[in-house]
């Protein structure tokens, strides 16, 4: 399919160089469609920014499963617990993160510091 192809491709072009740096055209090239195939399914760069966001943060969702699956429930006063759980949360985020089935996601966040 040409959008998911499109969307895999500028992952990984707008991971590795960034919104400013990236290439629609490379990115069309890449994926063996026209440019306008860009303009039709996302509306432009930008929106082809988003919706491989978007595609992003679906696919650590699917990987990262609930978050938030308490083995308890943490009471309001308890200061403690819900840092522990915080911990455990960004633990699991930082282990997908850094895993090498994520490069081009975790270059996607970072591309333009």
């Amino acid at each position: 399919m040409v959008q998911s192809r499109l969307l895999d491709i500028a992952i990984s072009e707008f991971g590795a160089k960034g919104l400013e740096g990236a290439s629609t055209r490379g990115i069309a090239a890449a994926a063996g469609t026209a440019m306008s195939s860009i303009t039709y399914h996302y509306g432009g760069k930008e929106g082809l920014y988003l919706a491989a966001a978007d595609r992003i943060a679906e696919r650590m969702s699917a990987v990262m499963g609930d978050p938030l699956d308490l083995d308890h429930e943490i009471a309001a006063d308890d200061a403690a617990g819900a840092r522990a759980q915080i911990h455990r949360i960004l633990g699991r985020l930082a282990d997908k993160m850094a895993s090498a089935d994520s490069a081009d996601w975790t270059l996607s966040c970072c591309a333009n510091r």
